[in-house]
C-alpha cells in the first residue's frame, strides 16, 4: 500500500498554481468589473480607495502571473500580504468568513516555499521570461549551441565559447 498514490512534485505545484491563481483571477475580475460595489465593500472595512485599486488589480494580475508561472514568488508574496490582511479583517465574522483567505494563504505559502515547479512560462520559452523571437527560434536540443549570433551554432557546446545564456538551460 505504501507509495501507491504518488504525484510528481512539479505536477502538484502546477495544479496548486492553477487552482490558487484561478481563484485570484476570478476574485480580481469580480472586483475590477464592479469597482463601484468594490469601493462600497472596502470602504465599510475602512480601506481607502487607492488600496482598493491595488488589491483589485493586484489579485487579477497576480492570479494571471501564478497561472502562467511568471514571477511566481513575487506574485505569491504580494497575494500573501493581501490574504493576511483579509484574514485579519474577517476574523471576527467566524470560520465561514475567514476560511477562504486562510485556504488561499496556505496555497500561497506552498508556492512561496516550493517555488513554481518546472511547468512554468520561463521553461516553455527557452529559459527566458521574455520570449526572444516568440519562442519559435528556441530549439531544445541538449548540448548543441543555439545562439543565433554564434559561429559555432548547431555544434557541440563543448566546442563553443560564445557565452550565450541559453547554454546554461540546455546543458
Amino acid at each position: 500500500m505504501k507509495n501507491q498514490i504518488k504525484m510528481r512534485p512539479d505536477v502538484a505545484l502546477l495544479i496548486t498554481r492553477l487552482i490558487i491563481g484561478g481563484i485570484f483571477v476570478f476574485s480580481g475580475w469580480a472586483k475590477v468589473s464592479d469597482m463601484t460595489g468594490t469601493f462600497g465593500m472596502f470602504s465599510q472595512m475602512g480601506i481607502p480607495v487607492f488600496l482598493t485599486y491595488i488589491v483589485s488589480y493586484g489579485e487579477l494580475i497576480g492570479g494571471v502571473m501564478l497561472v502562467l508561472g511568471l514571477w511566481t514568488e513575487l506574485a505569491a508574496l504580494f497575494l500573501t500580504i493581501v490574504m493576511l490582511v483579509a484574514f485579519y479583517l474577517t476574523r471576527h465574522f467566524g470560520f465561514q468568513a475567514f476560511s477562504m483567505p486562510l485556504a488561499t494563504l496556505a496555497g500561497l505559502l506552498v508556492i512561496i516555499g516550493c517555488g513554481p515547479g518546472k511547468y512554468k512560462m520561463k521553461e516553455m520559452c527557452g529559459g527566458h521570461y521574455i520570449c526572444r523571437g516568440g519562442c519559435k527560434g528556441v530549439s531544445k536540443v541538449k548540448g548543441i549551441c543555439q545562439a543565433s549570433n554564434c559561429a559555432s551554432r548547431g555544434q557541440d557546446l563543448s566546442m563553443c565559447n560564445c557565452g550565450d545564456s541559453l547554454h546554461n538551460y540546455f546543458k
